[in-house]
């Protein structure tokens, strides 16, 4: 059995894997000092700890000192490399790549049975990549993700508070409408936008999926169809952790 790690800037997301299988663990916060779930502790002692981290580097030390002293094993750190199980990319120099969009993209890849796939992570950070059917990652793009957006305009307002995105039919008639009207927009436009370039470059893409912690919403606010997928990434860190079976 392996443990998986996906820490993120907001959440650390835990998985045990074993032939194949994935058992989710509970998520927590990406703080430096984050307290460790009795439901890791739990865990039967893991041949690898494999982490896949675009956190404060702190977050990973504190999680991987944890891990030894927990089982004394082998912590392996999940990096972009250029090629790998199929898939390459586009960019000039991988290590500007997010390791989390490079195993998101894998894990689509790989999902859609190595088929052209569009991922969008909807976190903090909202990005988009695309993977042709020859496995060729074609980079993508990063923006704000919903949240980031509504609190960019609503810091610093003591009298404005957005506790939900909700979006009216049609025209929004207070401010918190206003917001979420225009920050949905911005997002499903933005997807829109990507569905023509795709169209425009005649690519092949069969498949859209969805993840992170937005992603349940971001998905709604779109015409385009996709599948959530909530453990993208770490489906990703499994096919990088097979290598070092």
């Amino acid at each position: 059995m392996k443990l998986l790690f996906d820490v993120g800037n907001t959440l650390i997301k835990a998985a045990r894997y074993e032939n194949g299988e994935f058992s989710l663990l509970p998520s927590v916060s990406s703080g430096v000092d984050f307290a460790i779930p009795r439901e890791w502790e739990a865990s039967q002692t893991p041949r690898e700890v494999c982490v896949a981290s675009v956190a404060n580097e702190k977050v990973f030390l504190h999680l991987a000192k944890w891990a030894r002293q927990r089982w004394s094993c082998d912590i392996t750190r999940i990096r972009v490399t250029q090629d790998f199980a199929g898939l390459r990319t586009h960019y000039a120099d991988p290590q500007q790549l997010g390791v989390d969009r490079w195993l998101a993209a894998l894990g689509g890849y790989h999902l859609a049975n190595r088929q052209g796939v569009c991922v969008i992570d909807a976190g903090t950070a909202l990005t988009v990549d695309l993977v042709d059917k020859d496995g060729t990652h074609h980079g993508g793009l990063i923006a704000p993700g919903i949240e980031l957006m509504v609190n960019s305009l609503t810091k610093g307002t003591e009298q404005l508070a957005l506790e939900n995105i909700s979006v009216p039919d049609i025209f929004a008639t207070n401010t918190e409408a206003a917001i979420s009207l225009g920050c949905a927009d911005y997002v499903a436009g933005m997807i829109e936008r990507v569905g023509q370039r795709i169209k425009r470059q005649s690519m092949s893409i069969d498949t859209w999926y969805i993840t992170g912690g937005q992603g349940e919403l971001v998905a709604s606010l779109c015409d385009q169809q996709m599948l959530h997928v909530p453990e993208l990434v770490l489906r990703g860190i499994a096919i990088a952790a097979e290598s070092h079976s």
